[in-house]
């Protein structure tokens, strides 16, 4: 089993490589930040990663078919919740 999990951490570790395209280091830095832009970026972190949780879920069956291990599959695709989960709390992080 932890032979599956370390099957998949490479892809996501790929995929959560372009997540946040910098948008919260943005707002850290940024010396006034009005309500809106906050907002503004908020949706834009939820929709950049939804669109990479369905691609790591499209990716599923070809990263299972590169391995040889059909149960990589199932995680791979699971693993885009972590994905999504990160894109709606990361700007209240920032």
């Amino acid at each position: 089993d932890f032979g599956v999990v370390a099957m998949c951490a490479p892809v996501l570790a790929f995929i959560a490589l372009f997540q946040d395209f910098g948008l919260t280091q943005a707002t850290i830095q940024k010396t006034g930040i009005r309500h809106e832009e906050v907002n503004y970026l908020f949706w834009i972190n939820v929709a950049v990663s939804a669109i990479l949780a369905c691609v790591l879920a499209g990716a599923a069956p070809l990263v299972a078919a590169f391995y040889g291990e059909p149960r990589v599959a199932g995680l791979v695709a699971a693993l885009g919740l972590q994905i999504l989960a990160y894109g709606l709390g990361a700007q209240h992080l920032a």
